[in-house]
């Protein structure tokens, strides 16, 4: 029961974020051709002075998801897995730290390090949905199979994809505080 309710909450927050990022996306190439969209300056103003707390939140429930699954579902983390892993867990420190220095300095390292967490994140959710490997994960012999799906919700979430909603959010976090003209 625990495990469905925590599955469906990251699966509707997953929905929720993709939604945002694509209006997201679509305002900003809107923005650029020149296009005046009610409210949306007032939104970059806003993720520009708070962004840093939002990536941070996302970060926390990335990482508090991924835990879930393995600690408490008992779903074993491929190697692609762990990449992510590794790249996600120390944004909860450097965000948090950056939050309470009041330090915007580390938004170049917080975009190298969603953009690469973004990345693998794609790259598996294509293995997961083709079956193709280049590697196979399971070469190393200890892990689950990168093709494992162990969630798929509504036809395209999964933890993978979850994953890459996270990376996705946070990247575009960054380059909003990046693009902020000082």
């Amino acid at each position: 029961m625990l495990i469905e309710e925590v599955t469906e909450t990251l699966t509707q927050g997953t929905i929720l974020v993709d939604v945002l990022l694509i209006v997201g996306w679509l305002g900003w190439l809107l923005r650029r051709k020149g296009v005046k969209i009610g409210g949306a300056e007032l939104v970059y103003r806003w993720i520009e002075e708070n962004g840093l707390i939002l990536a941070w939140l996302m970060a926390v429930i990335a990482t508090m998801g991924s835990l879930f699954f393995s600690e408490v579902a008992k779903y074993d983390p491929c190697v692609l897995c762990w990449y992510q892993r590794i790249l996600m867990y120390p944004l909860v420190l450097i965000l948090g730290l950056a939050i309470l220095k009041k330090d915007k300095n580390i938004l170049p390292y917080m975009l190298v390090m969603s953009l690469m967490g973004l990345i693998i994140a794609l790259y598996h959710y294509y293995v997961q949905v083709s079956g193709v490997e280049i590697v196979p994960c399971s070469v190393s012999g200890y892990s689950a199979s990168c093709t494992q799906q162990f969630v798929l919700r509504y036809g395209y979430v999964t933890i993978v994809s979850m994953s890459a909603t996270a990376f996705g959010l946070i990247s575009s976090i960054g380059l909003v505080m990046m693009g902020k003209k000082s």
